[in-house]
């Protein structure tokens, strides 16, 4: 017990030191970008702001321009989503009924005590049982 108390404080104490590490070089950063900025006129500072905007507005209206041409081989494209075909599975009405009485029989099991063990029992074994049958029966209600 005393060893892992020791190697979680070693590890927080290293948290520590990264973070306080990381933490002073931004500060170093940012102290040297602002000292950087700080020597340049009002003049200077405002004349790289417009070029700046001027620029990021060049760029938006040449994209929306690209956009509108609907120019061949563009930089990004987006493509309808579509599901694939095997996500709808055509079943007959045979395994339909099954699937509905295997849901039936597995909530009236729940009903008796002995039943609920054996459904329990079942769950266990077979985790995800239940959500494939509900998500059957979903699918075939929202067809």
């Amino acid at each position: 017990m005393n060893d892992n108390e020791s190697n979680g404080k070693q590890k927080l104490s290293i948290t520590r030191k990264v973070v306080a590490k990381c933490f002073s070089s931004k500060r170093r950063l940012a102290d040297y970008l602002n000292e950087k900025v700080n020597k340049l006129s009002e003049l200077h500072k405002r004349i790289s702001l417009i070029m700046f905007g001027i620029l990021m507005g060049i760029i938006c209206i040449a994209q929306f321009i690209r956009y509108e041409r609907e120019e061949i081989d563009p930089s990004f494209s987006i493509n309808k989503i579509t599901l694939p075909k095997d996500i709808y599975i055509n079943r007959n009405r045979a395994e339909n009924a099954q699937i509905f009485q295997l849901k039936h029989f597995i909530d009236s099991l729940r009903n008796t005590k002995h039943g609920s063990l054996v459904v329990d029992s079942l769950l266990r074994s077979r985790p995800g049982m239940m959500d494939t049958v509900n998500l059957f029966i979903e699918n075939y209600y929202s067809h």
